[in-house]
């Protein structure tokens, strides 16, 4: 079951404020049609994912939270340097957002030249959704959407050591957890800091993370 997104992401933009962060755009649209949800798949030419689905028609058609926190000693000592995230969803920005997935279809095509797995194939490529573009050209992509056991994945576009790692088993436990840390990144250097040591999934369970949700919750209660 997914999380009351709208009053979550409510409860960490008052939470941001009270740490003394900047809070540049927190839009919640109304719940979409299903008619609007059809025309957006119509467009697109495939399905949306059954979570995502369910998101934009029963809670909201567009998510919009960006925000970030200078390091002034507020923040717990393990995000010294600073913080932000960033949620953009939106039904209606999904063509334009697989159109511009299709740029990298050339990369599957010669996964050698990324040093990617032979499995990363054009026929994976056709099975893959996009989610998330984040600002500097990754992507964050849901495998297999039409399985409730849909793994959700960052695709980085430099490779290297972490150039493809499974975020979460699912799409719902991603958002989840994503959204209840406040949608850090979406970035990876963002992200990377809420994932296990050894699992590398993110997780409300890790020392950094246990240590942002408390001080989210301490400054949710000052206010």
């Amino acid at each position: 079951m997914l999380i009351d997104v709208p009053s979550a992401l409510e409860r960490t933009r008052v939470a941001i404020l009270t740490l003394g962060g900047e809070v540049d755009v927190c839009e919640v649209a109304p719940a979409a049609t299903e008619a609007q949800v059809q025309a957006a798949e119509r467009e697109i030419g495939r399905a949306l994912p059954s979570v995502l689905r369910r998101l934009f028609v029963e809670q909201s058609a567009s998510l919009r939270f960006c925000w970030s926190i200078e390091d002034d000693g507020r923040l717990p000592a393990e995000f010294s340097g600073g913080l932000s995230g960033a949620i953009d969803l939106s039904l209606a920005d999904f063509p334009v957002r697989v159109l511009n997935w299709s740029g990298w279809r050339a990369a599957f095509e010669n996964p050698a030249a990324h040093d990617w797995p032979v499995e990363f194939t054009v026929d994976l490529y056709e099975r893959l959704f996009p989610l998330i573009a984040t600002g500097n050209g990754d992507q964050i992509v849901i495998a297999e959407p039409e399985d409730p056991e849909n793994e959700v994945v960052y695709l980085n576009h430099e490779g290297g050591d972490f150039d493809i790692v499974v975020l979460s088993e699912n799409l719902e436990d991603f958002l989840n957890t994503w959204i209840e840390l406040g949608c850090p990144g979406p970035e990876w250097w963002e992200l990377a800091r809420f994932l296990g040591q050894k699992t590398l999934r993110l997780s409300l369970k890790t020392r950094r993370s246990k240590a942002w949700l408390r001080a989210l919750a301490a400054a949710g209660q000052l206010t």
